[in-house]
Protein backbone atom coordinates (compact mmCIF):
# COMPACT_ATOMS: atom_id res chain seq x y z
CA UNK A 1 0.00 0.00 0.00
CA UNK A 2 1.44 3.54 -0.81
CA UNK A 3 1.83 5.78 2.12
CA UNK A 4 1.37 9.78 0.93
CA UNK A 5 4.04 11.44 0.80
CA UNK A 6 4.77 14.07 3.82
CA UNK A 7 6.11 17.18 3.14
CA UNK A 8 9.53 17.94 4.39
CA UNK A 9 10.45 21.02 7.12
CA UNK A 10 11.77 23.08 4.57
CA UNK A 11 8.42 22.76 2.48
CA UNK A 12 6.45 23.49 4.88
CA UNK A 13 8.46 26.62 6.10
CA UNK A 14 8.28 27.75 2.04
CA UNK A 15 4.59 27.41 2.17
CA UNK A 16 3.79 29.24 5.25
CA UNK A 17 5.67 32.30 4.16
CA UNK A 18 3.65 31.79 0.89
CA UNK A 19 0.54 31.91 3.01
CA UNK A 20 1.57 34.84 5.38
CA UNK A 21 2.36 36.80 2.25
CA UNK A 22 -0.97 36.23 0.86
CA UNK A 23 -2.84 36.91 4.17
CA UNK A 24 -0.72 39.97 3.95
CA UNK A 25 -1.99 40.73 0.60
CA UNK A 26 -5.66 40.01 1.33
CA UNK A 27 -5.97 42.39 4.49
CA UNK A 28 -4.09 45.14 1.93
CA UNK A 29 -6.59 44.40 -0.38
CA UNK A 30 -9.64 44.39 2.42
CA UNK A 31 -8.48 47.71 3.31
CA UNK A 32 -8.79 49.27 -0.06
CA UNK A 33 -12.03 47.71 -0.95
CA UNK A 34 -13.04 49.09 2.75
CA UNK A 35 -12.10 52.52 1.56
CA UNK A 36 -13.70 52.66 -1.56
CA UNK A 37 -16.90 51.62 -0.46
CA UNK A 38 -16.51 54.72 2.45
CA UNK A 39 -15.74 56.99 -0.36
CA UNK A 40 -18.65 55.62 -2.65
CA UNK A 41 -20.94 55.49 0.20
CA UNK A 42 -20.10 59.13 1.56
CA UNK A 43 -20.26 60.43 -1.80
CA UNK A 44 -24.12 58.85 -2.15
CA UNK A 45 -25.44 59.64 1.38
CA UNK A 46 -22.84 61.74 3.19
CA UNK A 47 -22.70 65.77 3.20
CA UNK A 48 -20.66 67.67 0.45
CA UNK A 49 -19.27 70.21 2.21
CA UNK A 50 -15.67 69.91 3.44
CA UNK A 51 -15.80 72.13 6.65
CA UNK A 52 -15.05 70.78 10.25
CA UNK A 53 -17.29 69.65 12.29
CA UNK A 54 -15.94 71.95 15.22
CA UNK A 55 -16.15 75.63 14.91
CA UNK A 56 -13.38 77.38 13.67
CA UNK A 57 -10.10 75.96 16.02
CA UNK A 58 -7.79 78.37 17.17
CA UNK A 59 -4.21 78.55 14.75
CA UNK A 60 -1.54 77.07 17.90
CA UNK A 61 1.55 77.78 16.13
CA UNK A 62 3.08 76.31 19.27
CA UNK A 63 2.28 72.97 18.51
CA UNK A 64 4.86 70.42 20.19
CA UNK A 65 4.96 67.93 16.87
CA UNK A 66 4.87 70.85 14.27
CA UNK A 67 7.83 69.88 11.94
CA UNK A 68 9.10 73.29 10.94
CA UNK A 69 10.24 76.24 12.71
CA UNK A 70 7.68 78.46 13.98
CA UNK A 71 5.17 79.88 11.77
CA UNK A 72 3.90 83.27 13.17
CA UNK A 73 0.59 84.88 11.38
CA UNK A 74 1.67 88.49 10.45
CA UNK A 75 -2.19 89.97 10.89
CA UNK A 76 -3.74 90.36 14.05
CA UNK A 77 -7.27 88.78 14.36
CA UNK A 78 -10.09 90.71 13.19
CA UNK A 79 -13.33 91.60 15.77
CA UNK A 80 -16.29 90.08 14.76
CA UNK A 81 -18.95 92.82 12.94
CA UNK A 82 -22.39 92.25 14.70
CA UNK A 83 -24.86 92.08 12.34
CA UNK A 84 -27.94 94.55 12.36
CA UNK A 85 -31.77 92.77 13.13
CA UNK A 86 -34.00 91.43 9.82
CA UNK A 87 -36.08 93.66 8.02
CA UNK A 88 -37.47 93.93 4.41
CA UNK A 89 -34.85 95.26 1.55
CA UNK A 90 -37.02 97.60 -0.53
CA UNK A 91 -37.57 96.48 -4.37
CA UNK A 92 -35.29 98.07 -6.76
CA UNK A 93 -36.91 100.78 -8.65
CA UNK A 94 -36.35 99.10 -12.06
CA UNK A 95 -39.47 97.21 -11.33
CA UNK A 96 -42.51 99.19 -12.69
CA UNK A 97 -44.93 100.31 -10.30
CA UNK A 98 -48.51 99.94 -10.31
CA UNK A 99 -51.04 102.02 -8.36
CA UNK A 100 -54.09 100.64 -6.20
CA UNK A 101 -55.77 102.68 -4.82
CA UNK A 102 -57.83 101.89 -1.69
CA UNK A 103 -60.29 104.36 -0.23
CA UNK A 104 -63.14 104.95 2.05
CA UNK A 105 -66.38 104.72 0.37
CA UNK A 106 -68.46 108.16 0.73
CA UNK A 107 -70.44 107.22 3.55
CA UNK A 108 -67.31 106.29 5.57
CA UNK A 109 -65.97 109.76 5.10
CA UNK A 110 -68.07 111.77 7.20
CA UNK A 111 -68.55 111.63 11.26
CA UNK A 112 -71.55 109.39 12.34
CA UNK A 113 -72.69 111.94 14.82
CA UNK A 114 -72.79 115.19 12.65
CA UNK A 115 -72.32 114.08 9.54
CA UNK A 116 -68.90 116.27 8.73
CA UNK A 117 -66.59 115.27 6.09
CA UNK A 118 -63.32 114.12 6.64
CA UNK A 119 -60.41 116.16 5.68
CA UNK A 120 -57.78 114.75 3.65
CA UNK A 121 -54.14 114.32 5.33
CA UNK A 122 -52.28 112.56 2.79
CA UNK A 123 -51.47 108.73 1.87
CA UNK A 124 -49.95 105.74 3.50
CA UNK A 125 -48.56 103.72 0.47
CA UNK A 126 -47.01 99.88 0.98
CA UNK A 127 -45.74 98.15 -1.59
CA UNK A 128 -46.05 94.51 -2.63
CA UNK A 129 -44.81 92.17 -5.12
CA UNK A 130 -47.08 90.71 -7.82
CA UNK A 131 -46.18 88.20 -9.88
CA UNK A 132 -47.50 88.23 -13.40
CA UNK A 133 -47.47 84.81 -15.56
CA UNK A 134 -44.96 84.80 -19.11
CA UNK A 135 -47.29 85.65 -21.86
CA UNK A 136 -46.50 85.94 -25.59
CA UNK A 137 -47.85 88.15 -28.40
CA UNK A 138 -48.22 87.38 -32.47
CA UNK A 139 -46.77 90.56 -34.79
CA UNK A 140 -48.49 90.91 -37.47
CA UNK A 141 -46.17 92.59 -39.84
CA UNK A 142 -47.92 94.27 -42.23
CA UNK A 143 -46.00 95.52 -45.36
CA UNK A 144 -47.57 98.25 -47.49
CA UNK A 145 -47.46 97.71 -51.33
CA UNK A 146 -47.45 100.89 -53.68
CA UNK A 147 -48.00 100.60 -57.41
CA UNK A 148 -46.01 102.86 -59.86
CA UNK A 149 -48.28 104.89 -61.86
CA UNK A 150 -45.49 106.35 -63.88
CA UNK A 151 -44.60 105.34 -67.85
CA UNK A 152 -41.27 104.69 -66.94
CA UNK A 153 -41.80 101.97 -64.33
CA UNK A 154 -44.89 100.51 -66.20
CA UNK A 155 -46.99 99.58 -63.15
CA UNK A 156 -43.98 98.28 -61.37
CA UNK A 157 -45.00 96.95 -57.61
CA UNK A 158 -43.14 98.09 -55.16
CA UNK A 159 -42.94 96.21 -51.14
CA UNK A 160 -41.40 97.09 -48.02
CA UNK A 161 -38.68 94.50 -47.26
CA UNK A 162 -38.98 91.91 -44.46
CA UNK A 163 -37.18 93.01 -41.15
CA UNK A 164 -33.94 90.91 -40.84
CA UNK A 165 -34.92 88.00 -38.50
CA UNK A 166 -32.34 85.53 -37.14
CA UNK A 167 -34.06 82.69 -38.74
CA UNK A 168 -34.82 83.48 -41.84
CA UNK A 169 -38.53 82.47 -43.02
CA UNK A 170 -39.17 81.56 -39.25
CA UNK A 171 -42.23 81.63 -37.67
CA UNK A 172 -40.57 83.35 -34.30
CA UNK A 173 -39.06 86.20 -33.04
CA UNK A 174 -35.24 86.39 -31.99
CA UNK A 175 -36.60 87.59 -28.14
CA UNK A 176 -38.37 84.47 -28.34
CA UNK A 177 -35.80 82.25 -29.65
CA UNK A 178 -33.27 83.54 -27.23
CA UNK A 179 -36.09 82.67 -23.80
CA UNK A 180 -35.97 79.19 -24.75
CA UNK A 181 -32.13 79.17 -24.86
CA UNK A 182 -31.65 81.03 -21.76
CA UNK A 183 -34.34 78.64 -19.94
CA UNK A 184 -32.39 75.76 -21.54
CA UNK A 185 -28.59 76.76 -20.83
CA UNK A 186 -29.08 79.24 -18.05
CA UNK A 187 -32.22 77.82 -16.12
CA UNK A 188 -31.86 74.15 -17.06
CA UNK A 189 -35.21 73.52 -18.55
CA UNK A 190 -34.87 70.82 -21.11
CA UNK A 191 -36.16 71.96 -24.66
CA UNK A 192 -39.15 69.18 -23.77
CA UNK A 193 -40.32 70.50 -20.48
CA UNK A 194 -40.67 74.18 -22.53
CA UNK A 195 -42.56 72.53 -25.58
CA UNK A 196 -44.98 70.28 -23.70
CA UNK A 197 -45.66 72.47 -20.43
CA UNK A 198 -44.61 75.56 -20.56
CA UNK A 199 -46.02 76.48 -24.98
CA UNK A 200 -49.04 73.95 -23.78
CA UNK A 201 -50.46 76.04 -21.03
CA UNK A 202 -49.57 79.15 -23.65
CA UNK A 203 -51.73 77.35 -26.48
CA UNK A 204 -49.08 76.90 -28.20
CA UNK A 205 -48.14 74.09 -30.12
CA UNK A 206 -44.38 74.23 -31.52
CA UNK A 207 -42.31 70.88 -32.48
CA UNK A 208 -39.00 69.82 -30.23
CA UNK A 209 -37.60 69.68 -33.70
CA UNK A 210 -37.98 73.06 -34.44
CA UNK A 211 -36.79 74.29 -30.98
CA UNK A 212 -33.48 71.80 -31.64
CA UNK A 213 -33.11 73.56 -35.38
CA UNK A 214 -33.23 76.92 -33.72
CA UNK A 215 -30.38 76.16 -31.58
CA UNK A 216 -27.95 75.24 -34.17
CA UNK A 217 -28.71 78.35 -36.52
CA UNK A 218 -27.96 80.61 -33.46
CA UNK A 219 -24.76 78.44 -32.36
CA UNK A 220 -23.40 78.87 -35.88
CA UNK A 221 -24.09 81.78 -36.05
CA UNK A 222 -22.11 83.36 -32.57
CA UNK A 223 -19.30 80.82 -33.65
CA UNK A 224 -17.15 83.87 -34.87
CA UNK A 225 -17.63 85.45 -31.53
CA UNK A 226 -16.50 82.44 -29.70
CA UNK A 227 -13.70 82.36 -31.88
CA UNK A 228 -12.56 86.09 -31.09
CA UNK A 229 -13.28 85.25 -27.03
CA UNK A 230 -10.72 82.01 -27.11
CA UNK A 231 -8.45 84.01 -28.99
CA UNK A 232 -8.92 86.65 -25.65
CA UNK A 233 -8.76 83.67 -23.13
CA UNK A 234 -5.27 82.33 -24.30
CA UNK A 235 -3.70 86.22 -24.66
CA UNK A 236 -3.89 86.09 -20.95
CA UNK A 237 -1.34 84.78 -18.46
CA UNK A 238 -3.28 81.88 -16.75
CA UNK A 239 -6.16 80.21 -17.71
CA UNK A 240 -8.02 78.09 -15.13
CA UNK A 241 -9.00 74.58 -16.67
CA UNK A 242 -11.69 71.24 -15.65
CA UNK A 243 -13.68 68.22 -17.38
CA UNK A 244 -16.73 66.60 -17.00
CA UNK A 245 -18.14 63.79 -18.99
CA UNK A 246 -20.55 64.64 -21.35
CA UNK A 247 -22.80 61.95 -23.05
CA UNK A 248 -24.08 62.59 -26.27
CA UNK A 249 -25.64 59.94 -28.76
CA UNK A 250 -24.55 59.25 -32.60
CA UNK A 251 -27.59 59.33 -34.78
CA UNK A 252 -25.42 57.23 -37.72
CA UNK A 253 -25.28 53.81 -35.29
CA UNK A 254 -28.83 53.45 -34.06
CA UNK A 255 -28.54 56.63 -31.77
CA UNK A 256 -26.30 54.97 -29.59
CA UNK A 257 -25.05 56.44 -26.37
CA UNK A 258 -21.41 57.35 -25.52
CA UNK A 259 -19.76 59.08 -23.02
CA UNK A 260 -17.57 62.51 -24.65
CA UNK A 261 -15.94 64.82 -22.70
CA UNK A 262 -16.75 68.82 -21.91
CA UNK A 263 -13.76 70.99 -20.50
CA UNK A 264 -14.45 74.49 -19.43
CA UNK A 265 -11.42 76.88 -20.13
CA UNK A 266 -11.87 79.86 -17.83
CA UNK A 267 -9.91 83.49 -18.29
CA UNK A 268 -8.21 85.82 -16.37
CA UNK A 269 -9.23 89.13 -14.50
CA UNK A 270 -8.24 90.89 -18.00
CA UNK A 271 -9.88 88.84 -19.59
CA UNK A 272 -12.91 87.89 -18.32
CA UNK A 273 -14.31 85.13 -20.73
CA UNK A 274 -15.92 81.52 -20.43
CA UNK A 275 -15.16 78.71 -23.25
CA UNK A 276 -16.72 75.57 -22.87
CA UNK A 277 -15.43 72.68 -25.54
CA UNK A 278 -16.54 69.84 -26.31
CA UNK A 279 -14.50 66.28 -27.37
CA UNK A 280 -16.09 62.92 -28.72
CA UNK A 281 -13.69 60.91 -26.26
CA UNK A 282 -11.95 61.39 -23.21
CA UNK A 283 -8.43 61.42 -25.13
CA UNK A 284 -6.01 64.69 -24.72
CA UNK A 285 -6.44 65.48 -27.75
CA UNK A 286 -8.74 68.49 -27.75
CA UNK A 287 -6.86 69.88 -25.01
CA UNK A 288 -3.57 70.38 -27.21
CA UNK A 289 -5.85 71.50 -29.97
CA UNK A 290 -7.39 73.79 -27.84
CA UNK A 291 -4.11 75.40 -25.75
CA UNK A 292 -2.18 75.29 -29.28
CA UNK A 293 0.19 78.10 -28.98
CA UNK A 294 -0.66 78.89 -25.40
CA UNK A 295 2.65 79.34 -23.13
CA UNK A 296 1.06 80.75 -19.80
CA UNK A 297 -0.04 79.46 -16.52
CA UNK A 298 -2.39 76.71 -16.90
CA UNK A 299 -4.37 75.82 -13.81
CA UNK A 300 -5.78 72.34 -13.30
CA UNK A 301 -5.91 69.21 -11.51
CA UNK A 302 -3.23 66.40 -11.81
CA UNK A 303 -4.96 64.50 -14.34
CA UNK A 304 -3.35 62.64 -16.57
CA UNK A 305 -4.19 64.20 -19.93
CA UNK A 306 -2.38 66.86 -18.72
CA UNK A 307 1.48 65.25 -18.51
CA UNK A 308 2.06 65.72 -22.36
CA UNK A 309 1.00 69.06 -22.29
CA UNK A 310 3.47 70.08 -19.27
CA UNK A 311 6.05 67.43 -20.82
CA UNK A 312 6.10 67.64 -24.13
CA UNK A 313 8.73 64.99 -26.20
CA UNK A 314 11.90 66.36 -27.28
CA UNK A 315 13.29 66.23 -30.76
CA UNK A 316 14.91 62.90 -31.82
CA UNK A 317 18.00 63.74 -33.27
CA UNK A 318 20.91 63.53 -30.48
CA UNK A 319 22.09 67.27 -30.96
CA UNK A 320 18.71 68.38 -30.11
CA UNK A 321 18.58 66.19 -27.04
CA UNK A 322 21.49 68.12 -25.59
CA UNK A 323 19.83 71.14 -25.90
CA UNK A 324 17.47 73.18 -23.71
CA UNK A 325 13.93 72.47 -23.77
CA UNK A 326 14.13 76.60 -24.79
CA UNK A 327 16.45 76.02 -27.58
CA UNK A 328 14.68 73.30 -28.92
CA UNK A 329 11.40 74.82 -28.85
CA UNK A 330 12.99 77.83 -30.66
CA UNK A 331 14.81 75.51 -33.07
CA UNK A 332 11.26 74.05 -34.36
CA UNK A 333 9.38 77.09 -34.10
CA UNK A 334 7.19 76.47 -31.26
CA UNK A 335 6.21 77.88 -28.23
CA UNK A 336 7.24 77.22 -24.52
CA UNK A 337 5.08 74.22 -22.92
CA UNK A 338 2.40 76.20 -20.20
CA UNK A 339 3.47 76.22 -16.83
CA UNK A 340 1.21 73.91 -14.29
CA UNK A 341 -0.36 75.71 -11.99
CA UNK A 342 -1.56 72.93 -8.98
CA UNK A 343 -5.21 72.54 -7.16
CA UNK A 344 -4.90 72.97 -3.21
CA UNK A 345 -8.65 72.40 -3.06
CA UNK A 346 -7.90 69.03 -5.05
CA UNK A 347 -5.30 68.21 -2.64
CA UNK A 348 -7.11 69.15 0.71
CA UNK A 349 -9.97 66.89 -0.60
CA UNK A 350 -7.87 64.20 -0.91
CA UNK A 351 -6.67 64.94 3.67
CA UNK A 352 -10.39 65.18 3.98
CA UNK A 353 -11.53 62.02 2.57
CA UNK A 354 -8.90 60.14 5.03
CA UNK A 355 -9.81 62.11 8.12
CA UNK A 356 -11.87 59.05 9.37
CA UNK A 357 -9.01 56.65 9.00
CA UNK A 358 -6.30 58.84 10.36
CA UNK A 359 -8.09 61.87 12.38
CA UNK A 360 -4.67 62.74 14.27
CA UNK A 361 -2.76 63.24 11.48
CA UNK A 362 -5.30 64.46 9.34
CA UNK A 363 -5.76 67.49 11.70
CA UNK A 364 -2.21 68.64 11.77
CA UNK A 365 -2.61 68.91 7.69
CA UNK A 366 -6.21 70.88 7.61
CA UNK A 367 -4.30 72.92 10.47
CA UNK A 368 -1.69 73.77 8.00
CA UNK A 369 -4.86 74.18 5.37
CA UNK A 370 -6.36 76.45 7.23
CA UNK A 371 -3.65 78.53 7.45
CA UNK A 372 -3.20 78.80 4.08
CA UNK A 373 -6.27 80.21 3.59
CA UNK A 374 -6.31 82.63 6.07
CA UNK A 375 -3.38 84.31 4.63
CA UNK A 376 -5.29 84.02 0.92
CA UNK A 377 -8.68 85.58 2.71
CA UNK A 378 -6.65 88.61 4.21
CA UNK A 379 -4.94 89.50 0.88
CA UNK A 380 -7.87 89.07 -1.62
CA UNK A 381 -8.23 92.90 -2.84
CA UNK A 382 -4.43 93.24 -1.99
CA UNK A 383 -2.73 94.31 -5.67
CA UNK A 384 -0.53 91.50 -6.89
CA UNK A 385 2.83 92.47 -5.74
CA UNK A 386 1.41 92.49 -2.22
CA UNK A 387 0.09 89.04 -2.43
CA UNK A 388 3.64 87.86 -3.81
CA UNK A 389 5.58 89.61 -1.19
CA UNK A 390 3.15 87.78 1.62
CA UNK A 391 3.13 84.62 0.04
CA UNK A 392 6.78 84.27 0.19
CA UNK A 393 6.73 85.26 3.55
CA UNK A 394 4.03 83.53 5.21
CA UNK A 395 2.74 80.94 2.47
CA UNK A 396 6.18 79.60 1.65
CA UNK A 397 7.23 78.31 5.00
CA UNK A 398 3.48 77.03 5.66
CA UNK A 399 3.86 74.63 2.32
CA UNK A 400 7.32 73.66 3.48
CA UNK A 401 5.95 72.08 7.24
CA UNK A 402 2.87 70.90 4.76
CA UNK A 403 5.34 68.85 2.46
CA UNK A 404 7.57 67.59 4.98
CA UNK A 405 4.91 66.05 6.82
CA UNK A 406 3.86 64.42 3.85
CA UNK A 407 7.09 62.79 3.87
CA UNK A 408 7.51 61.74 7.59
CA UNK A 409 3.72 59.87 7.09
CA UNK A 410 4.44 57.96 4.19
CA UNK A 411 7.88 56.90 5.90
CA UNK A 412 5.54 56.11 9.00
CA UNK A 413 5.85 52.08 8.48
CA UNK A 414 2.17 52.57 9.87
CA UNK A 415 0.67 54.20 7.41
CA UNK A 416 0.29 51.64 4.41
CA UNK A 417 1.52 53.85 0.65
CA UNK A 418 -2.17 52.69 -0.34
CA UNK A 419 -4.17 53.60 2.41
CA UNK A 420 -6.06 56.70 2.08
CA UNK A 421 -3.98 59.21 3.79
CA UNK A 422 -0.76 57.82 1.84
CA UNK A 423 -2.70 58.42 -1.17
CA UNK A 424 -3.19 61.49 -0.19
CA UNK A 425 0.72 62.14 0.93
CA UNK A 426 1.86 60.66 -2.53
CA UNK A 427 -0.77 63.02 -4.86
CA UNK A 428 0.51 66.03 -3.00
CA UNK A 429 4.69 65.11 -3.00
CA UNK A 430 4.10 63.88 -6.93
CA UNK A 431 2.53 67.16 -7.44
CA UNK A 432 5.17 69.60 -5.32
CA UNK A 433 6.47 71.76 -7.67
CA UNK A 434 2.54 72.45 -9.29
CA UNK A 435 1.37 73.23 -5.76
CA UNK A 436 3.87 75.19 -4.85
CA UNK A 437 3.84 77.87 -8.09
CA UNK A 438 1.10 79.59 -6.96
CA UNK A 439 3.67 81.44 -4.59
CA UNK A 440 5.72 82.38 -7.60
CA UNK A 441 3.16 85.21 -8.71
CA UNK A 442 0.70 87.06 -6.90
CA UNK A 443 -1.83 87.07 -9.78
CA UNK A 444 -2.16 83.44 -9.51
CA UNK A 445 -4.97 81.86 -7.43
CA UNK A 446 -4.58 79.13 -4.93
CA UNK A 447 -6.82 76.80 -6.27
CA UNK A 448 -9.13 75.90 -9.52
CA UNK A 449 -12.27 76.26 -7.85
CA UNK A 450 -13.04 79.12 -10.39
CA UNK A 451 -13.07 76.08 -12.97
CA UNK A 452 -15.62 73.87 -10.86
CA UNK A 453 -17.94 76.32 -10.01
CA UNK A 454 -17.96 76.82 -14.36
CA UNK A 455 -18.22 73.80 -15.31
CA UNK A 456 -20.97 73.42 -12.67
CA UNK A 457 -23.82 74.98 -15.20
CA UNK A 458 -22.89 72.41 -17.45
CA UNK A 459 -23.34 69.41 -14.63
CA UNK A 460 -26.42 70.69 -13.31
CA UNK A 461 -28.07 71.10 -16.47
CA UNK A 462 -27.14 67.54 -17.73
CA UNK A 463 -29.12 66.41 -14.73
CA UNK A 464 -31.67 67.56 -16.79
CA UNK A 465 -31.10 66.96 -20.09
CA UNK A 466 -29.16 64.06 -19.40
CA UNK A 467 -27.15 64.14 -22.88
CA UNK A 468 -26.63 65.92 -26.38
CA UNK A 469 -28.65 64.58 -29.24
CA UNK A 470 -25.59 64.70 -31.65
CA UNK A 471 -21.76 65.71 -31.90
CA UNK A 472 -22.86 69.02 -33.98
CA UNK A 473 -25.93 69.39 -31.39
CA UNK A 474 -23.21 69.18 -28.64
CA UNK A 475 -20.94 71.97 -30.80
CA UNK A 476 -23.66 74.14 -31.12
CA UNK A 477 -24.66 74.12 -27.28
CA UNK A 478 -21.31 74.60 -26.22
CA UNK A 479 -21.44 77.60 -28.47
CA UNK A 480 -24.19 79.09 -26.71
CA UNK A 481 -23.24 78.10 -23.27
CA UNK A 482 -19.94 79.75 -23.50
CA UNK A 483 -21.52 83.17 -24.56
CA UNK A 484 -23.87 82.83 -21.71
CA UNK A 485 -21.58 82.33 -19.18
CA UNK A 486 -19.27 84.81 -20.14
CA UNK A 487 -22.52 87.57 -19.59
CA UNK A 488 -23.52 85.95 -16.69
CA UNK A 489 -19.86 86.85 -15.07
CA UNK A 490 -20.08 90.60 -16.14
CA UNK A 491 -23.33 90.07 -14.34
CA UNK A 492 -25.71 90.95 -17.61
CA UNK A 493 -29.24 90.13 -18.27
CA UNK A 494 -28.40 86.71 -20.34
CA UNK A 495 -31.92 86.99 -22.06
CA UNK A 496 -31.01 91.21 -23.59
CA UNK A 497 -27.45 89.98 -24.22
CA UNK A 498 -28.22 87.65 -26.08
CA UNK A 499 -31.21 89.08 -28.08
CA UNK A 500 -28.78 92.16 -28.99
CA UNK A 501 -25.91 89.86 -29.82
CA UNK A 502 -27.88 87.93 -32.54
CA UNK A 503 -29.34 91.24 -33.96
CA UNK A 504 -26.13 92.97 -34.65
CA UNK A 505 -24.97 89.57 -35.79
CA UNK A 506 -27.61 89.38 -38.44
CA UNK A 507 -26.81 93.04 -39.72
CA UNK A 508 -23.24 92.25 -39.50
CA UNK A 509 -21.21 94.94 -41.74
CA UNK A 510 -17.43 94.27 -40.52
CA UNK A 511 -15.67 91.77 -38.74
CA UNK A 512 -13.96 94.11 -37.34
CA UNK A 513 -16.98 94.68 -34.99
CA UNK A 514 -17.27 91.21 -33.42
CA UNK A 515 -14.94 92.25 -30.40
CA UNK A 516 -17.43 94.81 -29.50
CA UNK A 517 -19.82 92.27 -28.69
CA UNK A 518 -17.96 90.12 -26.18
CA UNK A 519 -19.49 90.97 -22.73
CA UNK A 520 -16.75 93.02 -21.40
CA UNK A 521 -17.50 95.94 -24.07
CA UNK A 522 -21.19 95.01 -24.19
CA UNK A 523 -22.09 96.46 -21.46
CA UNK A 524 -20.13 99.73 -21.31
CA UNK A 525 -22.92 101.58 -22.98
CA UNK A 526 -25.90 99.77 -22.52
CA UNK A 527 -25.02 100.41 -18.79
CA UNK A 528 -24.81 103.72 -20.01
CA UNK A 529 -27.97 103.86 -21.45
CA UNK A 530 -29.67 102.61 -19.42
CA UNK A 531 -28.65 105.11 -16.61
Amino acid sequence: MDTECKPTYDELVIENAQLKTRVSELEQEIVDLKARIDKLTKMLFGKKSEKSKKKDRELDTSTENQPSGDITDVAAPKAKRKHGGGGRKPFPPEIPRRDVHVDLSPDECCCDCCGQSFEPMGVEVTEVLNFIPMACEVLRIIRHRYKRTCRCCKNKIIITEMPIRTIDKGSVTTEFIAAVLVNKYCDHLPVYRQVRRMFKNMKLDIAESSVCRWRDVVGKMIEPVIKVAKKEILNGHCVNTDASPAPFRIPKENHCRVSGNLYVYVGDEEHPFNMFDFQENQSAKGIHEFLKGYGGFLQCDAHKNYDALFNPEKGKRSNVKRMTEAESNRLHGRCPPPKEVGCHAHCRRNFVEAEENEPFHVAEFLKLYRKLYKIEKEIKDSSACERYRRRQCDSVLILNALFQRCRDCLADPAILPKSPLGSACKYALNNEAALRRYCDDGRLSIDNNISERTVKEFVIGRKNWLFFGSPNAAKNSTNIMSLLSSARRHGLNEWEYLVDVLNQLADLSSLAKLRELLPDQWKNPHTCSHA
